[in-house]
């Protein structure tokens, strides 16, 4: 990963108005190692990452805990992440039409998130759908059996 380019920059005018907020308190310590910390890749241990800051694993930890340096965290990583929301849908909806078991259910419980209950009453009688039943129910991908 060239960590120049796939990082973010707290300080870019796409990021500093959205976290502007979130990043008043911090250090410059915090600030670098959340550009790192939101970049990383999972493959990286935290110990790469923190030589790649220029601190040790242990400097690196108290930092993760902060609860700045978590939200921040958060909300970085949720704003990158909005942009393949809409493909992800997609695909999972073609898998759960496709009838994969576990496509259907992950399909049925974001489908129950997108439109929730009308009635407070129906959230007391939600009961999961084991992913056999809902293929049956939807009678996709031949019989009932999975």
């Amino acid at each position: 990963m060239n960590d120049e380019t796939e990082k973010i920059n707290v300080y870019d005018d796409n990021w500093f108005p959205k976290i502007s907020d979130l990043v008043a308190g911090m250090n410059d310590t915090e600030k670098r190692a959340l550009e790192f910390i939101v970049a990383k890749e999972p493959a990286d241990t935290w110990e790469h990452v923190a030589e790649k800051i220029g601190i040790s694993s242990r400097q690196l930890f108290n930092v993760r805990q902060s609860p700045k340096v978590q939200e921040a965290v958060y909300v970085i990583s949720r704003e990158m992440l909005r942009g393949d929301v809409p493909d992800v849908l997609k695909t999972l909806t073609r898998k759960a039409k496709a009838g994969e078991p576990w496509a259907v259910r992950l399909f049925l419980e974001v489908a129950r998130e997108i439109s929730p209950p009308t009635r407070d009453q129906d959230e007391a009688f939600y009961f999961p759908i084991p992913a056999e039943d809902a293929r049956a129910m939807l009678k996709v991908g031949g019989d009932a059996r999975g």
